[in-house]
Order: C-alpha cells, then structure tokens, then sequence
C-alpha cells in the first residue's frame, strides 16, 4: 500500500514537472504572488509583436479572452521568435511567472507554438482614471480617449504625449522610437483615441502605443491654429504678414486661400496662401494707405483649408485696425465700430496714441454715465505714440457687463505741464444669443 501511494506520488510529481499548469492571464495576474516563479502555459494573441517595443531582445505582449494581456520576454531575438510574435497570432506560450522593473511578465521561455494568425488585437477600453490604475491594468492593451495637451521634446530614446480627458485626468503616452512612429504632426488640443499597453515607469502608468493604427485620429478636418498677426498693431504704410500653422492628421493639405478686403470694400480679394514650410503659410497685405489714402480702418481677412479628402474648414473672419501714423503730440482713441459680442469670446481692441510719459486714464461708462470699468490707469512708455490694450468686456467686479451703448473716455495728462486732453468713442455691446433647450 505505502509503495503504490509512493508511486502515484512520484508519477505526479513527474508529471506537474513535464506538463506546465494552462492558466488564464488574469488567473495569473490577480493571484500573481502564487503563480510568481512557477512553469505555466497561456495562450492569447499577441498584441506587440517582436521587435516593436526593442529592437535587441523579445518585449512582446500577448491578451486573452480574460481581458487581460501580460509581458513575454527573452534575452535574443532570432527568426523563430520574429515569425511567432506577430501581431494578430494566437499563440500557446510555455514559460516562467516573474517580474522585471516591477512589470509581470513570462520569461524563460520553454515553447511557443503558432496555433492560428490573422486576429484583430483585441483591447480593453478604459476611461483615463481607469487606466492610471496600473495595479490592475499593467501589461494589458487597452485603448483610451482624450485630447493632446502637451508633446515633449525627444528624450531617453521616445517621445511622452500627454492626453487629457473632460475631467482633467491626464496619462503619458510613450511612443518609443524603435516603433517608427512620428508624433511630430501632432499639436495641442487634437482629439485622439489611443491604443497601447499599459506599462509602468516610477509608479505611475504609460499607454505604449507600438503601430500606426495604434493612433485613431478622430479630427478628419484640417485644423487651423496659431494665427499670427504682424505687427500686431500696424499703422495704414505698413505691410502686414498673416501666418498660420495648418495641418491635416489623416491625410495632407490640399490648397489654402487667403481671402482678405478693407471694412470699406464688400467684395473679397483672394489668393493662394503660400506654404514656407512645415505646416506654415503664410500671406502679406498690402499697406492700408495704397487702398485707401489718408484713412485709417480696418483689414477683414479669412483663411480657409481644403484637404485631400475635400473636407473645408474655415478660420472665420478676422478684424485688424489699421491706424494713421500720427506725431507723438498728437492724442487719438480709436475703436473699431461693431457690436461685440463679449458672451462669446469677443474682445474690445482700444488703440490710442499718447506721447511717452503722459498718464492715460481710460474709463467706460454705461449709457447712464455710470462708472463701469477702468481698463487703463498708467504712465505711457511708447517712444511711437502707439499703445494698445484688449478689453473683455468686465466691469470693476469682473463681471460681464450687458448689453447696451457704452462711452470709452480717455484723459491724458501732461506730467510736466500739467494739461489734460480727453478723446471720447462709443462702444456696442451686443445682446446675449438665446439658444434653444
């Protein structure tokens, strides 16, 4: 009896010894300090394939139907392992439980063997708070959604992108360089779904994207940013340049037309926006004076870019005063006459030309001579005569003022001698839009 218990003892323990325990990924992850050094088998598809995360040993990452995918390593890379770890390739894995940096893994490999090819890799979607739990979620391929925010400089062999979500939670994307991803288009304020592995560095979790379909780039329009105005206050003999930053994310720019008129013309003169490299055009106007002679105004110009795929979109228009070059002794207030609409982002642009050393005080007043705001109260330092200030529309408790006419008034006073000039111009406030429920 004791020899028959002593062998089937013996034939078990020979057997746990040739046959790996098969065991989910999560089996092993959420129980991983009793699966941590001992033989399993997996199977699952492999996610980041050989090759991809490191160019010199095996970083690849399978998933399985448990909705959790984990590390496999090996210290070489050779063409067996390279024809296995593809992605999409469902793969049985033999090999060790353990860790390396803290991160899970399957290490000392035994045997791997294809047992089918052509799978999507299957991902887990997760919002941003979810995918920062990196307890949970390390090793496994995920895919999150946000806006860039932030895209650094290239350093210790990648790029981080910082995708933010709507409420404020924000995880590292690293795109490494033995990817061949480029990352360089990408600007502030792109939406964009992202798929990667979920990777740990000091504590806290990295999505590791490692193909180009990894990145969804949900902004199919080209988008229109960094206009740039210059001089940003031109007087009616200069020229001015418009420069813009336009780019296309899932395809390239088609055309770009620069349509531009005086606020005394109706009609639109247009043109082909110059491309000066990278994602810049850029465009000039011509002096004010070679339109209209001894007359300050105002430049109203458009952008609009056209895609490869005929998608169009439009910088909307953009106001530019435009002032006479007057002697330094002179004074003069200047607003451009419109109704701003401060409720959506409008702002009063005042210009005035003062000598430098005068004290400029410019109130506004409501239709009822009542003090609301005093946007300006300071010693000029201009040696042109040519100041500037952008008023949002706030009164003294930085709230917004409402609708009506309101008066500018300006008083300069000479420090030397003591006298004090006004200038005055009107300022409309428009009325609050009603939006449907």
């Amino acid at each position: 009896m004791v020899k028959k218990f002593f062998g089937i003892f013996l034939l078990g323990f020979l057997l746990s010894s040739v046959y790996a325990q098969q065991v989910s990924i999560a089996e092993i992850v959420e129980n991983f300090d009793e699966y941590n050094g001992r033989q399993v088998t997996i199977q699952g598809i492999v996610v980041m394939g050989a090759g991809v995360l490191h160019n010199n040993i095996l970083r690849a990452y399978v998933q399985d139907s448990s909705g959790k995918g984990i590390q496999v390593h090996n210290s070489s890379l050779n063409a067996n392992i390279n024809n296995a770890f593809i992605r999409g390739n469902w793969l049985q894995i033999t090999g060790t439980v353990g860790t390396f940096d803290g991160m899970r893994q399957i290490t000392s490999l035994t045997s791997y063997q294809i047992l089918d090819t052509g799978y999507l890799p299957p991902y887990v979607e997760l919002p941003i708070s979810e995918a920062l739990l990196h307890r949970v979620w390390e090793g496994t391929y995920v895919k999150i959604s946000g806006i860039v925010t932030q895209i650094s400089n290239p350093v210790g062999g990648g790029r981080d992108v910082i995708l933010r979500d709507n409420e404020g939670n924000r995880i590292i994307i690293r795109v490494w360089d033995s990817t061949g991803l480029n990352v360089s288009n990408f600007s502030e304020n792109l939406p964009l779904d992202v798929c990667g592995v979920i990777r740990v560095f000091q504590n806290s979790s990295q999505v590791t994207p490692g193909y180009v379909e990894d990145f969804i780039i949900t902004q199919t329009k080209p988008v229109i940013t960094n206009i740039d105005i210059n001089p940003e206050r031109p007087l009616t003999d200069q020229s001015i340049t418009i420069s813009a930053v336009i780019v296309d994310y899932d395809g390239f720019i088609e055309s770009v037309k620069f349509y531009y008129r005086t606020g005394f013309q109706t009609g639109y003169i247009e043109s082909n926006m110059p491309h000066i490299g990278g994602n810049v055009y850029r465009d000039t106007l011509p002096a004010f004076d070679t339109i209209h002679e001894n007359r300050e105004g105002e430049f109203i110009f458009s952008i609009v870019a056209t895609d490869n795929e005929g998608n169009t979109v439009s910088s909307g228009e953009r106001n530019i005063s435009v002032l006479l070059r007057r002697p330094v002794s002179d004074i003069a207030l200047v607003i451009h006459p419109k109704a701003y609409n401060i409720y959506e982002g409008d702002n009063v642009d005042i210009s005035y030309f003062v000598k430098s050393g005068d004290v400029v005080v410019i109130n506004i007043y409501n239709s009822e001579g009542k003090l609301v705001a005093t946007p300006v109260n300071r010693i000029t330092g201009s040696d042109d005569g040519i100041n500037f200030f952008r008023w949002d529309g706030r009164d003294k408790d930085f709230r917004l003022v409402e609708p009506g006419l309101y008066i500018c008034h300006m008083e300069v006073r000479d420090r030397t001698s003591g006298a004090i000039r006004n200038a005055t111009t009107p300022i409309v406030i428009g009325t609050r839009l009603r939006r449907g429920r």
